[in-house]
């Protein structure tokens, strides 16, 4: 019982996905029940970044036609920021993440954001 929308734009192969006007505007007339994003960097204090602008407008977008955001984040994304903003990191309800001792005190003040974190 799963609806699967595939927007159109251009594909962006350094991000694998689709961006550009066409898919802002099919994102905006979406109400979606859970988005999984990834991101290049997502930072307490910061929020969620990538390296490239479009890749930004567009996971804003569907971050905010969802009503849960769910971040899937490798231990090397957490703490850096890159040079976008996507959005704050209260956009976030759920960030899963590798179980790593470098980014200890970044999951830590992550989870004090109010982000549920999951270790793997």
């Amino acid at each position: 019982n799963v609806e699967v929308i595939l927007r159109g734009g251009v594909f962006d192969p350094r991000s694998q996905m689709t961006v550009g006007s066409a898919v802002l505007e099919a994102v905006q007339r979406i109400r979606a029940d859970v988005c999984f994003t990834g991101v290049h960097g997502l930072d307490a204090e910061i929020g969620l970044t990538t390296p490239y602008y479009d890749e930004a407008l567009t996971k804003a977008a569907m971050i905010a036609a969802s009503s849960v955001v769910i971040a899937v984040a490798t231990n090397d994304k957490i703490g850096f920021c890159a040079a976008h903003k996507i959005s704050e990191l209260d956009s976030v309800d759920l960030l899963i993440a590798e179980r790593s001792e470098s980014a200890h005190t970044q999951l830590e003040e992550i989870e004090h954001c109010g982000v549920e974190v999951v270790l793997g």
